[in-house]
């Protein structure tokens, strides 16, 4: 039936698809803080700070901010011009360590789709 859902709260998707193109069109999980903090240290970035930081696969230049929040020890990691990249992408098992995660371009990160490659 059309409106009912997962039992973890996402949607079953369009009539017609099959379980994979379903399982396809869940909801990424949002990469945890302390992964992405730890991205930020590999860069150069210290809390507080913005770097220039070039495309793992490309080499196009983005930039990465680390913000300080009074609510997180932690603070907040965001990007411009640039995604977190999976190397082994989510749907083959790939972890969200920071190990496995790479900063990409959308262009690179998106063309890749779920393809793994060396990093």
């Amino acid at each position: 039936m059309r409106g009912d859902a997962y039992a973890d709260g996402q949607d079953q998707g369009r009539p017609g698809e099959t379980c994979s193109v379903q399982k396809l069109r869940r909801r990424k999980k949002a990469i945890p803080s302390f992964e992405r903090a730890v991205i930020a240290l590999r860069h150069g970035c210290a809390a507080g700070e913005t770097k220039s930081v070039p495309c793992h696969w490309c080499g196009r230049v983005g930039s990465i901010h680390w913000f300080i929040t009074p609510r997180s020890v932690l603070g907040w990691v965001a990007t411009l011009n640039l995604e977190f990249d999976h190397v082994v992408p989510e749907f083959l098992g790939g972890p969200p360590t920071a190990a496995n995660l790479v900063l990409a371009c959308r262009r690179c990160n998106r063309s890749r789709g779920w393809r793994a490659f060396n990093a």
